[in-house]
Formats: C-alpha cells, sequence, structure tokens
C-alpha cells in the first residue's frame, strides 16, 4: 500500500446554492462557490460563503467502492487570494499525537486534499491536517518515483497553509485556506469556471495499526495518488452584484472585483534567458524581442529569440539598466524601437527614453536617439508605451528625487506614503522636448493613464505626441501596482494603502 501522500487542492467559496453531492460521481464535477465577503478561520463555518457551499458526502472505500463506515462532509469555497475548506469527520476514536509540520501524518488520523490543475500537465498538489492542526504540504512534479523525490519536494516549495481544528467525543473538524499565490509552480489561482481535477481522502485509525481509508474519488486501489481517477472540481465564477452592497466590517470603496478571465501558464520553457527582465513580440514576425540583465560589459543586453528554437541573437549592448521596450506604431516601414533605462544608482543619476533604428533584424548603436530624460536616483523605472491615439506614453517614480522642475514639484522619499502628501495636478507644455517654455496645470483627470515600476509612491506620467510639433503633456499620478491603470480619484486612492 503507498502510504507517502500527497495532497493538493483548492478550496473556493460563494453565494450560490445548496447541494449535496455524492462523493464518488464523477460524471459532472464538483461545483465550487466564490466567496464574495471574509471567510474567518475559526472552525465555526458560519459565514454566507459556507451556507451557500456545495455538500461533499459521503467518501467511499478505494477498490470496493462502499461507503466508508465513518461519515466524512466536506465544504469547498474560493475567492481572489484563497481556497477554502471545511471538513467534518465522525470519529469517536481520534488518535493524533504528532506535532511537527511535514511529519508522516498518514500513519495516525488526518484529513487529506489532492488538486491536479491540469490533465495535460503531471504537476499536482497534496495537502494534508490532522486533528491536532497539525500540517503537512507538497508539490509533487509528477506521480512517479515519489519515494526517490520525497526529500527534495518536501522543502522545494513553501505554503501558506493555514487551518483551525476542533475535536470532540463525536469526532474532528477542520477549517483551512490556502494561499492561491503559493501555487506558482501551475500558474496559481484558476480561472473562473474552470474545472481541475481533486481528490479528498481520510486516514481514520481504529487503533495503532488498523485504518480505514476512504475518498471522495472512486479509486481502484488503495494509493491516493491515482490521478486520472480524481473527480472533476469547477470553480464557479461570482454572481453579478446587483442592488446595495454593504459589508460593514470592509474597508474598501467600491464592490469587489471578479477573478480575471485569463489564467498564466508555463510557456517557451525551452527559451535559455538569463535573467529577463521584459518580452515583447516583434511586429511582422514570429520571433519575441527580451531584455536580459546578462551583460557582460554593462548592465543588460537586447536578443531576439526564435520561438520555435530559442536560438538567442543579440541586438544590442546597454551600460543602463533597461526595464521596457515598445514598438512604433509604423514599425514596418522606420524600424523605431524605444527603450525605458536608467544609467546608474545615486546622486547625479537619470533616466532615459531611447529610440533605436531596427534594420534588416540589426541594431546600429549610432541610430539612438535621446527622447526625453530626467533624475532618476537610479531605482526609479522607465515604462514606456505606445497608446491608441499614437502617442508615446512613458511613466517612472519620483520618489526621492528632491527639488526640480525636471520633476515637476518639489518630493521627498516619503511622498506618496500618505494620502495627504500624494500630488494631485498634471503639468505640460506646448514645445520640442529640448525647449520647455510653455507650462500649464491642472487637476488629476481619471481618464488618464499610468505606466510605471514604483511601489504605492509618487509617479509621473508622461505624453509625448509623435507629430512633428512635439507636443506633449505630463500628469503625475498615483502608482501602486506597476501595471497600465486608470488615474484613481480622491476616495479609490483610500483603497492603495498598504
Amino acid at each position: 500500500m503507498v502510504r507517502i501522500n500527497v495532497t493538493a487542492w483548492l478550496c473556493l467559496a460563494s453565494v450560490g446554492w445548496l447541494h449535496a453531492c455524492d462523493a464518488a460521481e464523477t460524471d459532472r464535477p464538483y461545483l465550487c462557490v466564490y466567496s464574495t465577503t471574509a471567510i474567518t478561520l475559526d472552525g465555526k463555518a458560519d459565514e454566507l460563503a459556507w451556507k451557500s457551499a456545495n455538500r461533499l458526502s459521503p467518501f467511499v472505500v478505494p477498490v470496493s467502492g462502499d461507503p466508508a463506515k465513518t461519515e466524512t462532509s466536506v465544504k469547498l469555497a474560493w475567492d481572489l487570494d484563497y481556497f477554502y475548506f471545511y471538513a467534518e469527520m465522525e470519529d469517536p476514536n481520534v488518535i493524533a499525537t504528532k506535532r511537527k509540520h511535514d511529519e508522516s501524518l498518514w500513519f495516525e488520523d488526518v484529513f487529506e486534499l489532492f488538486l491536479r490543475p491540469s490533465a495535460n500537465h503531471a504537476g499536482y498538489y497534496e495537502f494534508q491536517v490532522s486533528p491536532l492542526g497539525t500540517t503537512f504540504d507538497i508539490y509533487w512534479p509528477d506521480a512517479e518515483n515519489r519515494s526517490k523525490t520525497f526529500l527534495q519536494q518536501l522543502t522545494a516549495n513553501n505554503f501558506n497553509f493555514e487551518v483551525v481544528t476542533k475535536a470532540d467525543a463525536e469526532g474532528w473538524k477542520v477549517e483551512g485556506r490556502i494561499l492561491w499565490r503559493d501555487m506558482k509552480m501551475t500558474g496559481g489561482r484558476p480561472a473562473a469556471d474552470e474545472v481541475w481535477s481533486f481528490a479528498l481522502c481520510r486516514y481514520d485509525y481504529q487503533n495503532d495499526r488498523d485504518a480505514e481509508l476512504s475518498s471522495s474519488a472512486p479509486l481502484s486501489e488503495e494509493n491516493f495518488h491515482q490521478l486520472d481517477e480524481y473527480g472533476k472540481i469547477k470553480f464557479v465564477k461570482p454572481q453579478v452584484l446587483t442592488g446595495t452592497f454593504n459589508n460593514p466590517a470592509s474597508r474598501v470603496i467600491g464592490a469587489p472585483i471578479p477573478p480575471p478571465p485569463f489564467k498564466a501558464v508555463r510557456k517557451y520553457e525551452h527559451f535559455e534567458l538569463k535573467t529577463p527582465i521584459f518580452l515583447a513580440l516583434e511586429p511582422g514576425t514570429n520571433e519575441l524581442l527580451a531584455i536580459t540583465q546578462d551583460n557582460p560589459d554593462g548592465k543588460c543586453r537586447l536578443v531576439r529569440i526564435h520561438r520555435e528554437t530559442g536560438e538567442l541573437t543579440e541586438m544590442l549592448r546597454m551600460k543602463g539598466l533597461a526595464y521596457s521596450l515598445c514598438f512604433h506604431p509604423d514599425y514596418a516601414n522606420n524600424g523605431y524601437i524605444f527603450l525605458g533605462l536608467n544609467d546608474a544608482s545615486g546622486a547625479g543619476s537619470n533616466g532615459y527614453v531611447h529610440r533605436y533604428t531596427v534594420k534588416d533584424g540589426v541594431i546600429a548603436p549610432e541610430t539612438m536617439k535621446l527622447i526625453v530624460q530626467w533624475p532618476s536616483n537610479g531605482h526609479n523605472g522607465a515604462a514606456v508605451t505606445f497608446g491608441h491615439d499614437g502617442d508615446l506614453s512613458y511613466g517612472y517614480e519620483l520618489v526621492g528625487t528632491g527639488p526640480s522642475t525636471r520633476t515637476y514639484g518639489v518630493f521627498t522619499e516619503y511622498d506618496g506614503q500618505l494620502v495627504n502628501d500624494w500630488v494631485g495636478e498634471w503639468e505640460g507644455l506646448e514645445a520640442t522636448t529640448t525647449d520647455r517654455d510653455t507650462w500649464r496645470s491642472g487637476i488629476y483627470l481619471p481618464d488618464f493613464w499610468s505606466a510605471s515600476f514604483a511601489n504605492n509612491s509618487e509617479s509621473v506620467f508622461e505624453r509625448i505626441s509623435d507629430k512633428a510639433a512635439g507636443e506633449w503633456v505630463a500628469l503625475s499620478s498615483v502608482w501602486s501596482f506597476g501595471q497600465l491603470q486608470p488615474v484613481p480619484t480622491v476616495e479609490q486612492r483610500q483603497n492603495q494603502i498598504w
């Protein structure tokens, strides 16, 4: 009998309808509902999500398929951050002594969860919890040779796996959650309505040696690692909220956002990139360009990657550290490529947007043209992109730059940390990028967008017209997550304080 039991599975919660599922039924997936409110781990399971979650029971014995002698009932739920589970187990003789994380819990009473995100990939997770609240967690790249890879995999990854257990004369129960982010080996959180495979399992010992094994999946052997026999679980998308939404305990202004309709997957694993920073598809070709921080003569370089073979061709070596690149809308004809970079760190360092010309797949260093530069302190980022209007936009952090007309105001290293200190103005001028003389100032415009590498600090959005006149405008904006997003209103900014 295989005794190395590995459990990976995700829990989900939401406001839906109550439904009891036959644990051994594999024709239709278990519907994991989405929780629109926070779930507190206290072993009570009295939140709205648990009241509406689907109950999965009974568990069945492997091989025979008979119902287990002791009852097990489980509910699952999920939200954007966590995967939740609540299990009640009948057990008049609870056996549990182990208190060390990642001990061999399967030699005593234990509840286990297995989750396999994709049938096309061998990787899966295993999570275990004992009546004492002792946990075990592991990621298995595949189900083969587990005895050989066990010790290596046991310490290969860390999981934020939290549980609360309670026991009495009738049995024991557990409420727990697992952070989606820690399942990065398989892409993390599932997309809404995505279907995975899973198995919930249990060891129930009658004495120190004899145990009844049971599972939510109809297993043909006493082996919880039979991935092809697992049941299906569907992560149900959240219901659309209508009418007034009120959560007295919430400090968030607005309504919760649903899960994204996409999910990150592993791709291009045959690329031999060293410390990649930015990746972009070259217009008009089937090749990728990447900024990598592996230049022996400086900080980074630009390479071309053949998507099928993974072959790398160096295009440019840079002394500075480039953060992003973008292509001119008419790249097919003019070959213009734009790079946002910093040259050094500390006083006197600058950030830049440089333009190069690509001809026949090659960049000649002498084609470099300086578009704009600013004092940077060496860590302020430089994100570049072209908007739908054909104008080039770039963003960077202003924290710590000090008084400077180039940075459109007086900022300190603490600006951006307090709501009252956030600057709400935009400044612009109509001139070339070297003759800056006509200034305009105003207030935040919610339809402006920014791109920056700052984290919860002051950033600047600047937009440079591609027109011959060189007209451009600048915008000071709050930036928190390193992605493109609208400039927040005063109320929305409250949500970006950590």
